[in-house]
């Protein structure tokens, strides 16, 4: 969400409001563009607000400690044990534990680069000996 704010602002900031419309803008007589473009910029504040209201955009918000659960990079058992607390799930945190230990070189391999979360948690389940059920809880 903090990406999608980021590039509100730009768009904001830019005046972009897609290739198309801009073409159509051109089109359009002065007045008539300068009004559709004030209710573009409207609808970016907007769209801002409702995300800003939405979303909490601090490190202890929940959607922050889900996001780390991405295995977009390596990620500390403790990141999962507050991800399990934010959501309330019913995980054995000891049995969690020792999933996590057998896959957590996983984490890094040079296989998961460029993979995206789906791929990731794939690969992972697809490799391991044991079934990973917390771990499968989590990702679901």
């Amino acid at each position: 969400m903090t990406e999608l704010k980021q590039k509100l602002d730009r768009r904001k900031k830019d005046r972009f409001f897609g290739f198309t419309v801009d073409t159509k803008l051109k089109q359009l007589p002065p007045c008539q563009s300068k009004k559709c473009e004030a209710d573009f910029l409207l609808f970016y504040e907007r769209a801002k607000k409702y995300i800003s209201e939405k979303c909490v955009f601090s490190d202890t918000s929940f959607h922050s400690k889900v996001a780390k659960l991405g295995l977009t990079t390596a990620v500390p058992f403790e990141d999962y044990n507050a991800a399990v607390q934010a959501c309330n799930l019913d995980i054995d945190m000891d049995g969690l534990y020792e999933e996590y230990a057998m896959v957590e070189g996983s984490f890094s391999s040079p296989e998961m680069e460029g993979c995206h979360s789906e791929e990731r948690y794939l690969k992972l389940f697809s490799k391991a000996d044991v079934p990973l059920v917390n771990l499968r809880k989590i990702s679901a």
